[in-house]
């Protein structure tokens, strides 16, 4: 097998002498190829499909729910007025409707030129225009106050704004267009009113798919810097960090130009990639350079080709261990069933092959074209830091305090596997959204109207709503959901009857209130009115709930509530309740996360002892090296609850990236120590050996990830400042870990 390497490494570094140049120049025309077919091509998608299969019932359920009720796509426009019922806003208003209404993806709008209520003419009950503008302002302001949950959502609470209210089209028909349609909307609304506030389900989407791709972006060059200056203070030349760099972003760019001209689009788990190839490329590069540099100081006499030889002959079995680990932990989400993580894994799994072959014929390419002497020594720099006296540090704490250490780094373990319950499973939207315009236009239109999402709640019954018993149920089954405070506004044949007693007292001696109702219902379903009301027979009828941005948690908790309030007012046998709308398919959204990372992280283990096993061929070391590699991910779920971050969207595929890392540091230990030469050593020896020897590159790699997981750490998206702290503390972590932990086990058992 070593001959083998040796004699391919030898005609593949003499190959890429030969052709250096053409090479250099091929990959810089391809890479600005790729790079522009990214920059042109490259979509962000965060859409509900990624999550769900087109046959999951929950998803097809609220497909099915869209086309029939209508879309809760809704773009709410809120716009500052004095006097809402100012004729020439209103004027405004009317003129911006029109225009909207003649665009294919908007279904309808609604606001207080196209509200409707219930007017009684004659013996008939008849649909009138809520706003006329012949009628008088104080008849108005009386109509209006008639209908309170309607005027909420028409003027809002302070009754200092008018609202528009825009349905899209169901979810499948502007998924692939939603980004335009959402810019079409914004561009006319602003351009009638430009103090208006724009927010609502789409327009928040948008927003993630914004935030995600800026802060990738700006915080991708932020880390690559943070990483560049910790190399220059760690490496031994500054030429080596220009090869680390080219070892990063050719195979980086490379891929997404790939996966851009394949069509593939990327969401909120698969933006992680270029964090994930940033970590292993470095890693790997350090290492390979590590070796390459030791070498020439130890034999100054060999040439540049034979030490490039040497050091891939030396770094390709753990540097190829290390890949196969980290490919099997992404494999494993190539199976999953939903589109998201099979993008996810399949995209990585790619970026990763690309990264371990480009690594090695980067840094020869480097290393050939940039003439690097490792026999001059550079001059010292004033900062350089120098990990030999860490490292020796380490050796005789091992030595000293093993027990010690091995009994603490115990106890840790346990505790993170107690602190594992207490990991919350949650989501928070708004937490994928940085401080700024989208957020505060959010917040003053929930604030006026109570909220920007809506559940459409339908309850059947075996017997007519239109009867006064299942009325007076219904009645109070509303009532106790508007003193929820969760919930903004409630609408239903309730509002109605409520309006029409109110608006017509003598209806209540003169008409049954079953006949009210009945009449109204009639009237409103027919109208397919911007609220449905429920079926013509009225033995299923619709309540619309509006509600705040909340967290996958509280609207677990919300649906909970509404069904056991259900359950206390009507009979299961007779009445069935089902809970439409996205946020009632959103909260599964964590548990199909959970189970993907669960199923990620037992193949990703599995398949990393195995590898261990294979090449340590004793099950007592694998054994050995296994718990150094959980530690980390002990301290990972300890942070996760001292700090209060739930596993959620972002933070979803932090485990198997960290437990990557850590088997990283783990192989390139155990490779030393594994095949030192003189094997009369005892273990003790052996790992003070690969202390010494891997050191400086795992050290290296390890401050130079910290320092970019902390410039992550500084964005201004929530979400985004959890995952960079949470790298940040695990990736300190495993490199503790390693050096204490694995050493002071091998030290005391592997004898």
């Amino acid at each position: 097998m070593q001959h083998r390497l040796q004699s391919f490494f030898e005609r593949s570094i003499s190959w890429i002498d030969s052709y250096k140049i053409w090479l250099l120049i091929g990959l810089s025309c391809l890479l600005g190829v790729s790079t522009y077919i990214a920059l042109k091509t490259l979509r962000i998608d965060n859409g509900l499909g990624l999550w769900f299969l087109e046959d999951n019932p929950s998803y097809k359920s609220y497909i099915d729910y869209q086309k029939t009720y209508g879309s809760d796509e809704i773009i709410i426009v809120m716009i500052p007025s004095e006097n809402p019922l100012d004729p020439k806003g209103l004027a405004r208003l009317e003129s911006l409707s029109q225009v909207l209404e003649q665009k294919s993806a908007i279904k309808s709008t609604m606001s207080l030129l196209r509200a409707k209520y219930p007017a009684l003419i004659g013996n008939q009950i008849q649909l009138k225009p809520i706003y006329d503008a012949k009628r008088p302002l104080k008849s108005q302001q009386k109509l209006l106050s008639q209908f309170p949950a309607l005027k909420k959502q028409l003027t809002g609470t302070a009754e200092r704004n008018l609202f528009l209210y825009i349905q899209l089209s169901p979810t499948p028909d502007i998924e692939d267009q939603r980004k335009q349609i959402v810019q079409d909307i914004k561009k006319e609304v602003t351009q009638s009113f430009e103090d208006a506030y724009i927010s609502g389900p789409p327009i928040l989407n948008e927003a993630y798919n914004q935030g995600i791709f800026k802060e990738s972006f700006s915080f991708g060059l932020l880390s690559l810097l943070a990483i560049t200056l910790m190399l220059w203070l760690l490496m031994p030349k500054k030429t080596y960090i220009l090869i680390i760099l080219a070892s990063v972003g050719v195979p980086m760019g490379l891929l997404f130009g790939g996966v851009a001209a394949m069509g593939f689009s990327l969401n909120m788990i698969s933006m992680l990639i270029p964090t994930i190839l940033l970590v292993y490329t470095v890693c790997d590069a350090v290492h390979i350079i590590n070796i390459f540099h030791r070498l020439g100081q130890q034999q100054p006499e060999q040439d540049r080709k034979t030490l490039l030889k040497n050091s891939f002959q030396k770094s390709f079995i753990p540097c190829l261990l290390t890949t196969l680990t980290t490919i099997l932990s992404y494999l494993a989400l190539y199976v999953s069933p939903l589109p998201a993580f099979k993008t996810m894994g399949l995209v990585t799994v790619m970026g990763l092959i690309l990264s371990f072959i480009m690594v090695y014929l980067l840094i020869a390419l480097g290393v050939l074209l940039l003439k690097i002497d490792t026999k001059k020594n550079e001059t010292k720099r004033r900062y350089q830091i120098d990990t030999h006296g860490w490292m020796l540090f380490v050796d005789r704490a091992t030595d000293l305090h093993k027990n010690k250490i091995i009994i603490a780094s115990l106890l840790l373990f346990v505790l993170g596997i107690c602190a594992i319950p207490f990991i919350s499973v949650d989501t928070d939207s708004k937490d994928l959204l940085a401080q700024g315009q989208i957020k505060e236009e959010l917040s003053q239109i929930e604030k006026e109207i109570g909220g920007s999402s809506r559940l459409q709640l339908n309850i059947s019954n075996n017997n007519t709503f239109l009867e006064t018993a299942s009325l007076q149920k219904l009645k109070d089954f509303q009532a106790d959901l508007e003193k929820n405070a969760q919930i903004g506004t409630v609408f239903s044949i309730v509002n109605l009857q409520r309006f029409l007693v109110l608006r017509y007292p003598i209806l209540a001696s003169t008409y049954t209130e079953n006949n009210i109702t009945k009449q109204g219902l009639d009237t409103f379903i027919s109208a397919q009115d911007f609220f449905p009301w429920g079926s013509k027979d009225g033995r299923t009828v619709s309540l619309t709930l509006s509600f705040k941005q909340m967290t996958t948690s509280e609207l677990e908790g919300l649906i909970t509530v509404i069904k056991k309030t259900f359950e206390s007012y009507f009979d299961s046998q007779d009445s069935r309740l089902e809970i439409n709308g996205f946020a009632a398919v959103y909260t599964q959204l964590n548990q199909f996360i959970l189970k993907s990372q669960q199923h990620s992280f037992l193949l990703a283990l599995l398949g990393s002892f195995v590898c261990l096993l294979l090449f340590v061929k004793r099950i007592k070391t694998s054994l050995l090296i296994l718990l150094p590699n959980l530690l980390p991910l002990s301290v990972l779920a300890i942070s996760m609850v001292a700090l209060d971050i739930p596993l959620g969207v972002t933070t979803a595929m932090i485990t198997p990236i960290m437990l990557g890392i850590v088997m990283d540091d783990s192989i390139h230990l155990l490779y030393h120590y594994k095949t030192k030469n003189n094997k009369l050593l005892s273990a003790r020896q052996r790992i003070s050996h690969s202390l010494h020897y891997n050191g400086k590159a795992l050290f290296t790699a390890t401050i130079s990830l910290v320092a970019g997981f902390l410039v992550i750490a500084t964005s201004a998206v929530p979400s985004v400042v959890d995952f960079g702290l949470l790298c940040g503390i695990t990736v300190v972590s495993a490199l503790l870990s390693d050096l204490f932990f694995l050493s002071a086990l091998l030290k005391k058992f592997d004898t």
